[in-house]
């Protein structure tokens, strides 16, 4: 079996923070059938803190009739009344993050398309659509001398475990008072959920410019501070590396599987999830799902 070069695999870790699961190789037969006995998600508590640096939540929202719909959480911000920000988080299951943020997309602009056609808004118009790191980009770095050791492979595999979504800028018109809005909308696929920020302002309040970047502070500082914790099969997760491939290879499906593992959140139990030292100073929303709701895989 091939051995990945210890300092390639330091780099990798170092570069990506995350611990290994307790299980990488072949997966074992117990464990195997453990998962197929379980439903993907048995139980999601969604987290929301009561305060986020300057942001306060105002209000949430759920439905246990309508759980696909998930829950919304209303934030406010200190000195500026011209707006709130609401952060929807729903199911949206297992798949590559490219794949699940295009559906997503479809469906977002579906639902505002529909809402014009109601007649809760008119005048919507799409000004850009484009992808939207989660993390801010940061100023380019010149290369370190280990980062030279690291293949394109590689380096494209530790590019693939951030979080990018997507931030769909648009005006319309209030249909109550006729004010033309500025209103920006974010998407983002993590631990199995979306994540959907929305927020709207008059724009005789607010220009454009100041307006984006409102919006894109509120993304940056509300999704990931917002968790959804899962507990069910999805937490019986192994990493499988084909021992006849090559070191860079074992390397790069080391990183993206570490990464999903990790970005799915999930435990066996509730107490795993640590929810009793979470839900200190937050509002916590638990959906229950019934086995024929989700498949093991």
């Amino acid at each position: 079996m091939h051995r990945i070069p210890p300092r390639r695999f330091i780099a990798t870790a170092l570069a990506l923070g995350f611990a290994l699961p307790a299980h990488a190789g072949k997966a074992d037969a117990p464990a195997a059938a453990d998962k197929a006995e379980r439903p993907l998600i048995e139980t999601s508590y969604l987290i929301a803190p009561e305060r986020i640096g300057d942001f306060v939540l105002e209000a949430n929202s759920y439905d246990d009739k309508n759980k696909y719909a998930g829950a919304g959480f209303r934030y406010a911000l200190k000195d500026h009344q011209e707006t709130r920000f609401d952060v929807f988080v729903y199911p949206s299951g297992r798949a590559p993050q490219a794949e699940a943020i295009a559906s997503g997309m479809v469906d977002f602009r579906g639902s505002l398309e529909h809402a014009q056609q109601a007649g809760h808004v008119r005048d919507l118009q799409f000004l850009s659509d484009e992808d939207f790191p989660l993390d801010a980009p940061e100023p380019a770095k010149r290369a370190a001398a280990s980062d030279a050791e690291l293949d394109t492979a590689l380096r494209e595999a530790i590019a693939s475990t951030q979080t990018v979504g997507k931030r769909l800028r648009m005006h319309n018109t209030m249909v109550n008072g006729g004010f033309p809005m500025a209103s920006n909308g974010y998407l983002f696929h993590r631990q199995l959920y979306f994540f959907k920020v929305r927020a709207s302002a008059a724009r005789e309040r607010i220009d454009q410019a100041a307006f984006d970047a409102l919006t894109d502070l509120a993304a940056r500082t509300l999704v990931p501070a917002i968790e959804v914790a899962n507990v069910g099969g999805c937490a019986n997760a192994n990493i499988v590396i084909d021992p006849d491939a090559k070191p860079d290879e074992m390397a790069a499906v080391l990183v993206r599987r570490a990464a999903e593992i990790q970005g799915e959140n999930c435990f066996k139990d509730a107490a795993g999830a640590k929810l009793d030292e979470k839900s200190k100073g937050a509002r916590v929303v638990r959906i229950d799902f019934s086995p024929s709701e989700w498949k093991s895989e």
